[in-house]
């Protein structure tokens, strides 16, 4: 939470020497390094997030789940909404995730995935057949 709060203030003040300030102190205190011109939907949820970085140019839609030492980075990174991203996931390039996919565990992302997609560790990418959208870490 104290990651994503800086950031938010972050985002809100634009300042690049000052976001540079505050995204060292966010890394220090949390071990999560998100640039402040990164954009970040609501309800995004970094679990564990020890080691995670969010470049500079990601867009991460709502709803989605990041856990931990997952860089997004190297290029213009989309993350769509409802995606769960998992432990030390690397997406790098100019690379857009669909909705609702999942990355699996090490798994090395460089090119655009499709929605509802399962991308394996091993590159494989798989289409899931999934009627309606995938929500992470809510209880209902």
């Amino acid at each position: 939470m104290l990651a994503l709060f800086l950031y938010r203030l972050n985002y809100r003040l634009s300042k690049p020497l000052i976001g540079r300030v505050i995204t060292n102190l966010g890394y220090f205190l949390t071990g999560i390094e998100i640039y402040y011109n990164a954009k970040i939907g609501e309800k995004v949820q970094i679990w564990h997030g020890q080691g995670t970085v969010i470049g500079q140019n990601s867009v991460i839609g709502e709803g989605c789940l990041i856990l931990h030492q997952v860089t997004l980075g190297s290029g213009f990174v989309v993350i769509e909404s409802g995606v769960k991203i998992g432990c030390g996931a690397k997406i790098l390039g100019n690379v857009t995730i669909g909705k609702s996919s999942v990355i699996s565990a090490n798994a090395v992302v460089t090119k655009n995935i499709d929605k509802r997609s399962l991308v394996k560790s091993n590159g494989d990418v798989v289409i899931l057949e999934l009627e309606k959208e995938v929500v992470f870490g809510t209880k209902r």
